[in-house]
């Protein structure tokens, strides 16, 4: 019982305190399967019932999900569930809850959520008509836990749309407006401090999109009014600032924008000549980290000042995929790079090497 008082969640999104001065130090896993154009195709987390034991979640070839302890490499679980390759895969921690949920989708468009908690078992299954699917989120208020789902096709089909899901009976609940004439290659879920309403931000095809998650008010439109913008992709971003108010996002032509989300505001942009930012991460509220897909490097940017404060070259030659920071066990603030190449790796501070 006493064990049990003293668990507590520790949020994958708080800001480190170190600057991101980082080395290779090993490769974890060399055969993580992965879908060229989907971020999330591998996961690390902190088990909340395991007293922040940190989990990697890697798909491989025989349409399985791993679970590996970090720390001792060990193999704790294998997932099976689905019948063709699982190309996504995603943690969320409900609050209310206090359970560990994985989203996993495979290339048939079906996604499973499981129960990290009870065993490992499937809580929910959805068969989506989807064409394409690139993400997924869950998002748990004080009323209902929700799944919803977003494809990168604009057809304007019924089908099209970033959709809510309830989690319990697995519900179709409603279409999010406006999403079915976008193209949407990311979803970030957003608790606004004002309303203390969640939003979902859809990353598109020359544009973002925030919505209430209820459905009551319009899209809000984020543009940066950068030349071509209507061409460019915004792949991935991510909250940052006090209360976690403003959005960075990062699109083809090198562009990092800066967004203050409470009145829709353009801050900021910094832009990297000839690069093709494909990736995002919060280090700190100071510092992000991007990858460039066409020089397979990544980049450690100051967005206080406005500045990068280095390039890193990796020993590979393919691009990478994500990013996921840890606090390791060993190693203290560390970064997990997976790349195209199938290979989970592990980037340390020099001095703990």
């Amino acid at each position: 019982m006493e064990r049990n008082r003293n668990k507590k969640y520790i949020d994958p999104e708080e800001p480190f305190k170190s600057n991101p001065n980082l080395i290779c130090k090993e490769t974890l896993i060399k055969d993580n399967y992965d879908n060229y154009f989907i971020l999330d195709s591998f996961e690390i987390y902190y088990s909340y019932h395991n007293f922040n034991e940190i989990f990697i979640v890697s798909p491989n070839k025989n349409n399985e999900i791993r679970i590996i302890n970090l720390k001792t490499k060990k193999l704790i679980r294998i997932l099976r569930g689905h019948s063709t390759f699982i190309c996504f895969v995603k943690h969320f921690f409900s609050h209310k809850n206090k359970i560990d949920y994985l989203i996993s989708i495979d290339e048939n468009n079906i996604l499973i959520v499981w129960d990290m908690t009870t065993n490992f078992k499937m809580k929910q299954t959805l068969n989506l008509t989807y064409k394409n699917i690139y993400s997924a989120i869950m998002i748990f208020d004080n009323k209902n836990d929700y799944i919803i789902t977003s494809t990168y096709n604009n057809q304007n089909l019924a089908e099209d749309f970033t959709k809510i899901f309830n989690l319990e009976d697995g519900k179709f609940l409603r279409n999010i407006p406006g999403t079915n004439v976008t193209k949407t290659h990311y979803l970030l879920p957003w608790k606004n401090p004002n309303d203390n309403i969640w939003y979902v931000i859809d990353f598109c095809e020359g544009k973002i999109l925030v919505n209430n998650i209820n459905g009551e008010e319009n899209s809000i439109i984020l543009k940066s009014k950068v030349q071509f913008e209507s061409s460019f992709t915004y792949y991935h971003g991510n909250l940052i600032g006090k209360d976690n108010t403003n959005l960075i996002a990062i699109s083809e032509g090198g562009y990092i924008h800066t967004w203050n989300l409470l009145d829709s505001t353009l801050i900021n942009t910094i832009r990297i000549n000839d690069g093709i930012l494909n990736t995002l991460l919060k280090w700190s509220d100071r510092y992000i980290i991007v990858s460039d897909r066409k020089q397979n490097l990544f980049y450690v940017i100051d967005v206080v000042d406005n500045h990068i404060i280095s390039k890193v070259k990796k020993n590979n030659k393919d691009f990478i995929k994500c990013f996921k920071k840890i606090k390791h066990p060993l190693y203290g603030e560390s970064l997990v790079i997976c790349n195209h190449a199938h290979l989970i790796q592990l980037w340390i501070s020099p001095s703990k090497n």
